[in-house]
């Protein structure tokens, strides 16, 4: 059968795509699949390509994925994204999680190899990623969102023990940490700022395009610990950083930023700012920056 799909176009089979997706432990569904990717014919399935990006995730094939595979990828998490952005402006609610989250990962994986140019490219990539964080961050500021609201105390990780110690599942009561390491959505926050790192990394225009669209405001407040997205701190400082690296005019927009309410200084001082009382910048040290 196998040998018969080879031979035969892609549509033909589609009925049976969901089938193999669901079945990844076959050998045969696998090799089906993965004869999907490595031929660059994952445009050609009109179907929902959920079942094939989980195989992608779940086997790490991002690898072996053609630029037009990846140009598909990208094209299906912007509209998914897009969709979000136009039904609702003011909620991440009618965001589909795990499907969000899988083809997240892919693209940061990709991120990571030699194909990250095909990714740099794509503006809409980089205009939604930024904009889905502003979202999720706005969701858990204003409460819109409970899975979004960061855990910043240890009280607030006292309460939701509190809280997931009354629900049971099939194995019996889970950790706190299992309960937040479960969600769909653990870490989104992070994993997008992951992903605006990498796709500015030594990218001028792309460097401008963030700081246009307020990205250093946006990345600053996200800085604080947060237990639904672990490293978050550090991760805000290497967006900072790609953000600067070789681009004065960039700089010159950080070193012009104040202080507005509560400030992190191990964060500022991480990023060789100074602020005096008033919130002021008195000092930016630029080998930090570079």
């Amino acid at each position: 059968m196998l040998s018969i799909m080879k031979k035969n176009i892609v549509n033909d089979f589609h009925d049976f795509i969901p089938h193999w997706g669901k079945n990844i432990s076959s050998d045969f569904s696998l090799l089906c699949l993965k004869h999907i990717n490595e031929n660059n014919q994952l445009s050609e399935i009109k179907s929902d390509r959920q079942d094939i990006y989980t195989v992608i995730k779940d086997l790490e094939l991002h690898q072996g994925l053609s630029d037009s595979c990846i140009v598909t990828l990208v094209k299906d998490f912007t509209y998914l994204t897009d969709f979000v952005f136009k039904v609702n402006q003011s909620s991440i609610s009618d965001l589909k999680p795990q499907e969000t989250m899988t083809m997240l990962e892919i693209i940061i994986s990709i991120s990571k190899t030699e194909k990250k140019s095909v990714l740099q490219e794509n503006k809409s990539l980089l205009i939604n990623t930024l904009y889905l964080l502003r979202m999720a961050h706005d969701a858990g500021k204003e409460a819109k969102h409970e899975d979004f609201k960061p855990i910043t105390k240890i009280k607030d990780l006292a309460e939701l023990r509190k809280n997931k110690d009354s629900k049971e599942n099939s194995e019996g009561n889970m950790s706190e940490k299992a309960a937040l390491e479960n969600n769909p959505v653990f870490g989104f926050k992070v994993k997008l700022i992951q992903l605006l790192v990498n796709l500015v990394w030594e990218h001028q225009e792309n460097q401008n395009l963030v700081s246009e669209h307020a990205g250093f405001q946006l990345l600053l407040d996200c800085s604080q610990v947060d237990a639904r997205n672990p490293f978050i701190t550090q991760w805000v400082v290497m967006s900072v950083k790609a953000l600067c690296q070789d681009n004065p005019s960039n700089k010159a927009i950080l070193a012009g930023l104040r202080r507005e309410g509560v400030a992190d200084s191990a964060l500022w001082a991480e990023l060789g700012i100074k602020l005096d009382d008033a919130g002021e910048q008195v000092k930016v040290a630029q080998d930090k920056l570079n």
